[in-house]
């Protein structure tokens, strides 16, 4: 008797938790409510778990609710492709300025720093940046060079075993990204950049990247919005083949300061498959992602991912790697890095 009675009140549970989940019509308002409501993906609507017919089911992770970017500030694949590849490619080069007059010759290049970024310096593991900017389209921009060559691919591997470090309070970093960011901001980089700040005090900010460069970018952008002041709607974030970077706080804080973050993926690149979305590492990327399913010439299409790094998800639905994709975004005559050093 005591069992029917306890089935029989279960069942009154269900119906009225699905009852109450039903009521909440947005994804944000359905994870923030009734405990056992969760967001549907597919269905696109707020239900119990049971109710759910798909494996997308999302329960207190608003941070993963689908969202589209800010209409203000929208992606520009044209300056992408056209302007910023170039930019970042320019760094790999010892004298960026030479594919800086090929291809953005509205820009004006102003300085470089190279130093040793990691504690094995016996290694060489060099990092680069440049500073430049362009008085057309009013902007200041900071870019900063992808992996040198091997002994930087092995270290970046290798730092996913390093711990994580606070990164001036907008959450934690990967410890390797941490210390060589720092290196190569300070003093020099940030010296060039507070001096181009004097001179153009209402310019927008541009920070740019690929692999390496493109994490350093994301902690440049958010240093930059943290500690130098720059509020948010004026920092432009654009990485390519940019690896996991920091914590779900950090990615919170990049898409909550910065609404114009993107991070443009190439099909199979496994970069930005790294470090492994695992508990043990706990990295989220930050939003945006827009993924090529394609070789990326021109006027071919990409998604627009509305979600905060989902696994079985936008590029997180393929788990096989082709190291190819991570060197030929936008489709180079080359190779970006041999591209870049040689003169674009």
């Amino acid at each position: 008797m005591m069992l029917q009675i306890l089935l029989i009140f279960t069942y009154l549970l269900g119906i009225t938790v699905a009852a109450d989940c039903a009521e909440y019509k947005t994804c944000s308002s359905c994870v923030n409510g009734t405990v056992g409501c969760g967001w549907c993906l597919e269905e696109n609507k707020c239900s119990t778990s049971a109710d759910c017919k798909t494996v997308y089911f999302l329960k207190d992770e608003p941070s993963n609710c689908p969202r589209q970017p800010d209409p203000n500030f929208p992606f520009n694949e044209t300056l992408a492709r056209n302007w910023v590849l170039p930019l970042c490619a320019a760094a790999y080069g010892t004298e960026p300025n030479v594919c800086i007059q090929k291809h953005v010759p509205t820009a004006t290049y102003y300085d470089r720093v190279e130093v040793v970024c990691d504690e094995f310096k016996k290694l060489g593991d060099n990092c680069s940046a440049y500073t430049s900017y362009d008085k057309s389209l009013q902007q200041i921009i900071v870019t900063f060079r992808g992996s040198a060559g091997k002994y930087e691919m092995f270290i970046e591997f290798l730092s996913i075993v390093n711990h994580k470090d606070d990164f001036f309070g907008t959450g934690k970093v990967y410890d390797y990204f941490h210390t060589a960011f720092l290196k190569i901001w300070q003093p020099q980089l940030q010296t060039q950049f507070r001096a181009l700040r004097k001179v153009f005090p209402g310019y927008k900010v541009l920070v740019i990247g690929h692999s390496l460069g493109g994490a350093l970018a994301a902690l440049g952008a958010a240093y930059i919005a943290k500690v130098e002041g720059v509020p948010g709607k004026d920092i432009r974030l654009i990485t390519f083949g940019e690896p996991r970077v920091g914590d779900k706080n950090f990615a919170d804080y990049l898409e909550t300061t910065i609404p114009s973050s993107y991070r443009v993926v190439h099909q199979l690149d496994p970069i930005p498959r790294l470090p492994p979305k695992l508990s043990i590492f706990d990295m989220v990327h930050h939003r945006t992602e827009l993924w090529y399913q394609n070789d990326m010439t021109p006027g071919k299409k990409y998604d627009i991912c509305p979600y905060q790094d989902l696994d079985g998800t936008c590029a997180n639905t393929k788990q096989a790697w082709v190291f190819g994709d991570h060197t030929s975004y936008y489709h180079p005559p080359a190779a970006i890095p041999a591209w870049g050093r040689g003169g674009c």
